[in-house]
């Protein structure tokens, strides 16, 4: 059965939201490789496919219209109507979000697809250069979800010194319900940590001590950030 199509004539996928319930890390990996290309404009990788054949479009790839408003899609497992697109009857999801799970999952799929570690390597890789496995990016992860010592108190001066550098650090959160959930560390002051969480688009602020000790309200829940991964530069 599919879900039902809002009675709209076009209405845009929210980028920075994830299209799908388990694509949290497809715009964690979107926000940390475009601010590393912001930060680093040699890389100018585009999923844009400039080419008057739009047939045989390499996985991910699309058209500057569709890249501009949004990509059809036919797989409704998953989509979170709230957030998708919807144009002329049809569902939509961000071009970007697509392409990152298409190339780093490895399954070339317009799924629900949740993320592993290497699959958030492979995405900000791949945001970067267009290539999941370019050797030219380094990936620093940092921390376990078994660990019972905090990342913060392992790892305290490569947070530090990666958010004084304005650079965004992807948090995994371990949820209560033993669920994980990716968010944004986007930046912090002595006291308070900044996140932002691609559920629902919020930012949230919460002390050092309740995001990796304590825990903090996500919008999925409860949950502590127990590992890390950052771009290396």
């Amino acid at each position: 059965m599919k879900p039902f199509i809002r009675d709209c004539a076009e209405i845009y996928p929210q980028p920075y939201i994830q299209n799908r319930r388990n694509w949290c890390w497809a715009v964690a990996c979107k926000i940390l490789g475009q601010q590393y290309k912001y930060r680093h404009p040699q890389w100018n990788f585009s999923i844009v496919y400039d080419s008057q054949d739009l047939t045989d479009l390499p996985y991910g790839m699309v058209s500057r219209q569709w890249l501009n408003l949004c990509v059809p899609t036919e797989e409704h497992r998953g989509l979170r109507l709230e957030m998708a697109g919807c144009m002329r009857g049809v569902f939509t999801v961000d071009a970007w979000q697509r392409a990152i799970v298409m190339n780093a999952s490895g399954f070339m799929k317009d799924e629900d697809i949740s993320g592993d570690d290497q699959c958030k390597v492979r995405g900000m890789k791949y945001v970067i250069t267009g290539n999941p496995c370019h050797a030219g990016i380094s990936i620093s992860t940092k921390g376990y979800y078994e660990s019972e010592i905090s990342v913060f108190e392992q790892y305290h001066k490569e947070i530090c010194k990666t958010v004084s550098q304005k650079k965004c650090i992807l948090a995994n959160v371990m949820l209560e319900d033993y669920r994980f959930h990716t968010l944004i560390i986007m930046g912090m002051n002595r006291d308070h940590i900044c996140l932002y969480d691609p559920w629902d688009g919020l930012l949230r602020a919460a002390s050092v001590r309740e995001v990796f000790d304590t825990g903090f309200q996500s919008s999925l829940g409860k949950g502590i950030v127990k590992w890390i991964q950052y771009i290396k530069e």
